[in-house]
């Protein structure tokens, strides 16, 4: 896994410079992977991220792999690894104040985070559970074509919904603190219209207070900024 030439094409193609350092993320730091990372558990300030990450030895830079973060919780074991990147992304090492934040993919993630520590987290498999409904069982018929589907409308309602939901969720509304909610998520295919249309991405922070005073002119409008991965 991340063989040197595999590594090297993507620096070549970017055109870094060969003392450049590189720093991975995700399943290269598992124990099936290139080097074994291991876990921070939780609670697990973002620093720790950066403070732990693993040298990758024999090579002709600095390679460092950053570890994942575990819940070693009885009741809700759970891990992450490359999503703990992505809240370093969006919300900074030196974040502070309290934060929701939704990671959607074919397992997404809910993460709460407090001053920058990652107290708590959820894995929800239902992107995974779609995509085998949707080519393994009989609804395969119902769904034929969807991947071509483009519903922007559905996609606003859907963002708007998950954060009026979080209001009524207590493990959101903790006294008089009031989290922000961010999320970092894929674009759909006709908002993709900001830098490089395969790269971007939102991370997307809104105060639950003002979503019904804005969530009626659409998500770019609702506290959403769009960015490259760049």
């Amino acid at each position: 896994m991340a063989s040197r030439p595999c590594w090297q094409s993507h620096l070549d193609a970017v055109g870094a410079a060969n003392d450049l350092p590189v720093v991975v993320c995700g399943m290269a730091g598992a124990r099936q992977g290139w080097v074994e990372a291991g876990y921070i558990d939780t609670p697990a300030h973002l620093a720790f991220i950066l403070e732990r990450a693993v040298p990758v030895p024999g090579q002709s830079r600095d390679i460092r792999i950053l570890p994942g973060i575990a819940q070693r919780n009885p009741k809700a074991p759970d891990v992450m690894r490359g999503e703990e990147t992505q809240l370093l992304g969006a919300l900074g090492i030196n974040a502070a104040g309290e934060a929701v934040v939704c990671i959607p993919g074919t397992h997404s993630k809910w993460a709460r985070v407090s001053g920058g520590t990652v107290e708590r987290f959820a894995t929800f498999m239902t992107g995974e559970l779609f995509s085998v409904v949707s080519r393994e069982t009989i609804l395969s018929h119902a769904v034929t074509g969807a991947d071509e589907a483009e519903d922007t409308e559905a996609f606003k309602s859907a963002v708007v919904a998950a954060f009026e939901t979080l209001r009524s969720l207590p493990t959101c509304c903790s006294g008089a603190i009031e989290p922000t909610v961010y999320m970092v998520a894929v674009l759909p295919r006709p908002a993709r219209n900001i830098g490089n249309p395969d790269r971007t991405r939102i991370a997307a922070g809104a105060r639950r207070r003002s979503i019904e005073q804005r969530h009626h002119v659409g998500w770019r409008q609702a506290g959403f900024r769009a960015c490259t991965d760049g």
